[in-house]
């Protein structure tokens, strides 16, 4: 990514000049790439140990990964304790550590995740029983007559059970072994890293009950059905019809293809709703999540994280303001860049970082970052203010410091309450204990000092730094948003290769927000996709078992002068009634719970603000996948009845 932003060819072998702290460059020759984006703007360089030792010469500040041996079995706040314990004895103090916030977020939110797997399992569970229960199902109605023709030569009810759960069992036997090798390979596939014999063999065991269990319950209906068909009812009852009386009030009836399909279509109701229930559920689901995705405003979630903003430079990481002899972000460069006819404001923010003594606290807080204001700063900021209002001149006679811990990181990272009144010390540069009294608390969420929690008068910064003169810490800039690249540019040429700044930009916010969000689309909608195999495959059983049982039916209405033409078009429109029906509970059902699930998450607000959005393209999507099966499934029927001859079809039965 490095090599494309100097605009250099991405090969080996060539030489490039690179800036160095110092102020130097360096020539280095490419021995390797490394896969990176660039979205961040921020490029990592690998360099020899040999050149490090020179230009540090024997100081190299190191950074060290470490990983506690079985720390599965710590708890969050007994895994922090060790690793300071550690550390503590080689004279690295707590602030010089910094925690992965990966690792332990996903240690807080196990109980979340572990809730958000059991939630996706029973839709799958569902999903599963509701096509197990079908296929069975049409499979026992499918059958009658060979049921009937087994209790003629002595079988029982208590057999006849028997062989159905036999037969589901052989089943099961079969697919839920097959099923578990295949889960576990994608399992690996993904994610070869996380694998764990232990966790897999417990969680085989369950899935393993948890699939028999669905079978078991969805089967209870169908064995009732085949048990409780006698001899004689065998002989009368259709695969197509069930045991009820058909409304015949209406003498005449058009025998039209419309019409034929929209009788063969309601011949049997509880088929129809099962499938109608399976599709109809995949649409719900496709109908939420796509309306969930197509309602995020990647933008409004670009604002809420990087500010109402262009463009950031900052002092970088590795480099402390205290450690800069001349600060880069001096008005030298606030001249250049406000005299851009691009750049409509810019906005210096002062600060320093300092050893910060807690109430009651031995140790340094890990938080060093302290933001000075003016007096303008802060009168703009008085809506802000969670307690009670107060003057800028009372924060400076009061000697006091404004805290901002809504977001709790005080809290449960020092494990310190902010209250009116508490003495905070700063350490200064000279070992100096400056004492500030608490005298209000604020919100900087919304603000460009979002991040960071200590907020004093900004002349407490000189006591803080006697002998510094320039505290500026970052530069916020807007500029006219149909200049951007024009202003990108002048941004750019005043930081040159200062290799103490860092530039961040909305747009590169932005590409981070929709790379994330296209994370999240590909399992959402893969998953609705595999829910939604289960609905079509019973679509296409229940279709597939009409046309094996209906040849008699087809072969009669053929030889009276239906034309292959109009059974054509009458299995076709009877395809797409459960077409028409599954769009029909997508639209009420799905758009309904999109429309609650955009409510629910406007308030939690993770995913900045919501606009509700109907997802076109997606339902169209879904209801073109379901017409072509309709279309693929009327000219397949035809072929089919074209393998045997009239009379044969009318014989079929028989």
């Amino acid at each position: 990514a490095y090599l494309k932003h100097i605009g250099r060819p991405v090969e080996l072998n060539q030489e490039i000049e690179l800036p160095l702290q110092n102020g130097k460059n360096a020539n280095f020759t490419v021995c390797g790439l490394l896969h990176d984006d660039g979205a961040n703007r921020r490029y990592q360089v690998l360099v020899s140990d040999s050149f490090l030792q020179s230009y540090f010469q024997d100081h190299i500040p190191y950074n060290a990964t470490l990983r506690i041996m079985g720390s599965g079995s710590f708890k969050e706040d007994e895994l922090k304790n060790l690793i300071k314990s550690c550390l503590t004895p080689y004279g690295i103090r707590e602030e010089q550590i910094a925690y992965s916030s990966s690792y332990f977020d996903s240690v807080d939110n196990s109980s979340r995740d572990m809730l958000g797997v059991a939630a996706i399992s029973i839709l799958i569970v569902i999903a599963c029983s509701t096509v197990i229960y079908s296929l069975f199902y049409i499979s026992v109605v499918g059958k009658v007559k060979e049921y009937g023709r087994l209790r003629v030569i002595g079988m029982t009810q208590k057999q006849i059970k028997r062989m159905v759960k036999r037969e589901s069992w052989q089943l099961s036997r079969t697919s839920i072994p097959l099923g578990i090798v295949v889960g576990c390979l994608i399992g690996y596939v993904l994610v070869p890293k996380g694998w764990n014999w232990l966790n897999t063999l417990a969680i085989i065991v369950v899935i393993s009950i948890l699939t028999e269990l669905s079978v078991v319950l969805s089967i209870r209906k169908p064995i009732k059905i085949a048990a409780s068909i006698s001899p004689i009812e065998a002989v009368r009852i259709s695969t197509t019809t069930e045991n009820e009386k058909l409304n015949t009030k209406k003498l005449r009836r058009k025998l039209t293809p419309e019409n034929l399909a929209k009788i063969g279509f309601m011949r049997n109701h509880k088929k129809v709703i099962l499938t109608l229930i399976s599709l109809g559920f995949s649409g719900i689901l496709l109908m939420s999540a796509a309306t969930f995705l197509a309602s995020i405003d990647e933008e409004d979630m670009a604002r809420q994280s990087f500010g109402d903003k262009e463009f950031l430079i900052t002092l970088s990481d590795e480099y402390s303001d205290n450690s800069l002899k001349d600060n880069p972000l001096d008005d030298s460069m606030m001249n250049l860049l406000t005299d851009s006819p691009y750049i409509t404001d810019v906005k210096s923010i002062k600060g320093c970082s300092a050893d910060i003594l807690l109430p009651d606290k031995k140790e340094p807080s890990s938080f060093r970052e302290i933001i000075g204001l003016s007096d303008d700063e802060f009168s703009s900021l008085s809506n802000n203010l969670l307690s009670e209002e107060i003057s800028y001149q009372e924060l400076v006679g009061k000697n006091g410091i404004l805290i901002d811990d809504t977001a709790g990181m005080l809290k449960s990272w020092e494990d310190y309450s902010v209250a009116l009144g508490d003495v905070v010390t700063i350490v200064s540069a000279s070992g100096k204990k400056i004492e500030l009294s608490v005298v209000g608390t604020i919100d900087m969420g919304d603000t460009d000092y979002n991040g960071t929690y200590f907020f004093v008068p900004e002349n407490v910064l000189s006591e803080i730094y006697p002998e510094k003169k320039n505290f500026n810490t970052e530069f916020v800039i807007n500029a006219d948003v149909n200049q951007l690249p024009a202003a990108e540019n002048v941004v750019l040429n005043a930081i040159g290769d200062n290799p103490d700044i860092q530039f961040n930009s909305f747009d590169d916010a932005l590409s981070s927000i929709k790379m994330h969000m296209t994370g999240y689309q590909i399992p959402i909608y893969g998953l609705i996709a595999f829910i939604a195999i289960f609905g079509i495959i019973n679509l296409c059983n229940t279709l597939m078992t009409n046309l094996v049982s209906r040849q008699q039916e087809f072969g009669v209405l053929q030889s009276i002068g239906l034309s292959n033409k109009q059974l054509y078009k009458m299995l076709r429109m009877e395809c797409l009634y459960y077409v028409f029906g599954t769009m029909a509970i997508t639209f009420v059902f799905g758009t309904a719970a999109g429309y609650i699930l955009c409510q629910i998450f406007n308030q939690v607000g993770v995913f900045g603000k919501l606009h509700y959005t109907f997802p076109f393209l997606q339902v169209l999507l879904f209801f073109a996948v379901l017409v072509v099966i309709a279309l693929i499934y009327s000219t397949l029927a035809i072929r089919y009845c074209h393998k045997q001859s009239l009379v044969d079809r009318i014989k079929t039965m028989e």
